[in-house]
Parts: C-alpha cells; structure tokens; sequence
C-alpha cells in the first residue's frame, strides 16, 4: 500500500468515529420524543392546566401593574431616580470647551507678545551695537588722522592735538555708551530668564 492511501483510510476512519457521536445523539432525541408522544396522555392535561393557571396569574398581574396606584408609584420612582441622577451630574461638570478655547488663545497670545518683545529687544541691542561700532570705527579714523597729521606736521610741538574739553566730552561719551550697552545686555538676561 501507498503512505498516501494509508492516510486517507486513516482520515476516513477519524471521519466516521466523528459522525457516530451526532447520529446517536440524533436517534436518543427521537427515542425520546416518542416515548413522550406515547405517554401524552398520562401528563398533557396536567401540564395544559399549569399553562392556563400560568397565563391566568400573569393576566391578574397585569391587570395590577396597569392600575393607577402601580403607575404612579412606578412614575415617582423613575423621576426620584432623575433627580438623583441629574444632582450627581451637576457635582462633576464637564470642562466647557469655549473656555478652553480662550484659555488657549490667551496663552499662545501672551507668548507672541513675549516673543515680540524679545525680538525687538534683539532688534535694539543690534542696532545700538551697530551704532556703538560706527562711533568706534569713527573714533579710530579720527584717531588715525590725528595721528597722520601729526606724523606730517614733523616738527610742530605735540600738544597741539584735541582741546582737553573734546577729549573729556569722547571720554564721557564712551562711558555713557558702555553702561548703556551693559543695562541693555542686563534686560536682555532679565527677560530671557
């Protein structure tokens, strides 16, 4: 024989122990529906009894329920549970989203304005820097001439170059300049921090 016929007779016997189990089960129901059918007579009037005594109770226990005192008791404790209900909702209120909304919108709005701030801040500082650098570089060119007329004047007494009050006025002018560009930088921490 070939593995492969071996197999399918080992399949086919798997196939039928699996279908004795249903058919038995299929003939003891049906044993057991005529077994009953033969002896209807001995409990089908006892059991039809039951049934109407049944229907009868539940018949008187509708009629009980629909009356108006049920109802009304029933209708005050359905309202008596809303009531309940709608005071327990009300404790614990869901967050209102329109006011989320604006809270949000605040923030965000108090953040571009801080932004906006530092930006110009930024934008001052640079500018003052810009200035601060041209006044320098135009300190250094007069300096330069200075010193370049001096060379040409090869022989002229040295003495001869600013009045002390323009030296002390560029003198003033450049710590003036420095304690303002150090407050600047001062802020500049302050509000960065």
């Amino acid at each position: 024989m070939d593995i492969i016929q071996i197999e399918k007779l080992q399949a086919m016997k798997r196939y039928r122990k699996r279908q004795l189990i249903p058919t038995l089960s299929q003939y003891l129901l049906s044993i057991v529906m005529l077994g009953l059918f033969l002896s209807s007579p001995l409990w089908i009037f006892k059991l039809s009894y039951y049934i109407s005594a049944t229907f009868s109770s539940l018949f008187r226990l509708r009629n009980i329920i629909s009356g108006p005192k049920c109802l009304f008791f029933l209708f005050n404790i359905i309202i008596i549970f809303l009531v309940g209900e709608s005071k327990l909702s009300k404790s614990s209120p869901a967050p209102d989203i329109y006011e989320e909304y604006v809270k949000r919108n605040v923030k965000l709005i108090r953040k571009d304005k801080e932004v906006k701030k530092e930006v110009l801040l930024i934008e001052e500082k640079k500018e003052r820097d810009e200035e601060i650098e041209k006044e320098e570089n135009k300190e250094e060119n007069e300096e330069m001439s200075v010193c370049d007329d001096e060379e040409d004047m090869d022989g002229e007494e040295e003495d001869e170059g600013l009045p002390l009050e323009e030296l002390n006025k560029r003198a003033e002018d450049f710590i003036a300049r420095f304690n303002l560009q150090r407050r600047l930088e001062a802020r500049m921490l302050v509000s960065c921090a």
